[in-house]
């Protein structure tokens, strides 16, 4: 037992402080990205100097182009196949990676409960399943709440 846990520490450390990386650049990013549209909309707004011209504005084809693109979600959130495809993509991996570290186990003779590579690989399997289910429900989700299918088929 004190085996897996030697190689199940540092894996778990590597694992942590790479996803609070993550996490971190994520919010960074998304701050940025909010910071900007915020200084967009002030400064165009602040261009606008009357209603009547708001008004104009509004009612032009470039208005409506840019009160559609504030309106609207992002591009993520408004296609849920990306998002599926990305989930799949990461089971199939996660899956791969834990069948490998069984046919690790394997091949190097591990036997009995102390086996760290069989107890990495299979909570990587069910993690990778986990992920394949979630993938799963996702779509048939989607496709029943109409956010999904060609753009003709839509109840939008």
């Amino acid at each position: 037992m004190e085996s897996a846990f030697i190689v199940m520490m540092p894996l778990g450390a590597f694992f942590m402080v790479g996803f609070i990386a993550w996490v971190i650049g994520r919010t960074k990013q998304e701050r940025y990205r909010t910071e900007s549209m915020r200084e967009v909309h002030t400064k165009m707004l602040d261009r606008l100097g009357s209603s009547d011209e708001f008004l104009r504005f509004v009612q032009s084809d470039e208005g409506r182009k840019y009160l559609s693109s504030i309106a609207s979600p992002t591009r993520a959130a408004a296609n849920p196949a990306s998002r599926i495809i990305a989930t799949t993509n990461t089971g199939i991996i996660i899956v791969m990676v834990s069948i490998g570290f069984g046919l690790v186990a394997a091949m190097m003779g591990f036997e009995g409960p102390d086996n760290p590579p069989l107890v990495i690989g299979a909570l990587g399997f069910f993690l990778g399943i986990g992920f394949l289910a979630s993938a799963f429900s996702s779509h048939r989700m989607s496709k029943s709440f109409g956010l999904m299918g060609r753009p003709d088929e839509r109840t939008d």
